[in-house]
């Protein structure tokens, strides 16, 4: 934060051609807990619904030399709606072999074996969403929020529209 507030930083718009598919959407920013939570908005617009897969990575960016990363964090992902409340789609803490070969097909980097990385492959309608990444144990650190387009290239329908971000600015 700069002056302790904090700022919302937009990203990837829907303003490309409705033939053009986005791969993947990602951000790294600071997560925390509370005021400190790491969330990340995006879309799914369309007709249909969008397989994606969705990670929390902590200890997996060391490897790439990051440091002070998010020892364990914990991945929650909601749908947002026109002024309800929000819903729980899926929560992850300690992401599961089940979803190697899935990440290995959208071209996700591998995480190490036994990382306290978070990852879900959720099955999402038309909508807005929000990833929201804290540390599982009160921790903070550096985490990098992933989104991936699990569909194949070519197939029409959903698509992943857009995203954005809110987390802390800091200097440095």
């Amino acid at each position: 934060s700069v002056g302790g507030e904090s700022f919302e930083v937009g990203g990837v718009s829907d303003a490309v051609a409705s033939s053009t598919r986005v791969n993947n959407m990602s951000v790294r920013a600071q997560a925390g807990s509370g005021a400190g939570t790491l969330i990340t908005g995006f879309n799914v617009s369309g007709a249909g619904a969008k397989k994606l897969l969705v990670r929390a990575i902590g200890p997996g960016l060391a490897p790439f030399g990051v440091t002070g990363v998010l020892a364990d964090p914990m991945l929650t992902v909601f749908r947002v709606g026109n002024g309800t409340d929000a819903v729980t789609i899926g929560q992850n803490n300690d992401w599961s072999a089940t979803t190697t070969a899935f990440a290995q097909s959208v071209g996700a980097f591998p995480l190490p074996v036994g990382s306290k990385d978070a990852a879900l492959v959720l099955e999402l309608p038309a909508g807005g969403y929000t990833a929201q990444v804290v540390g599982a144990d009160g921790s903070k650190g550096a985490a990098l929020v992933e989104i991936y387009d699990g569909d194949a290239a070519g197939s029409t329908g959903a698509r992943l529209s857009n995203i954005s971000v809110r987390g802390n600015a800091g200097s440095g």
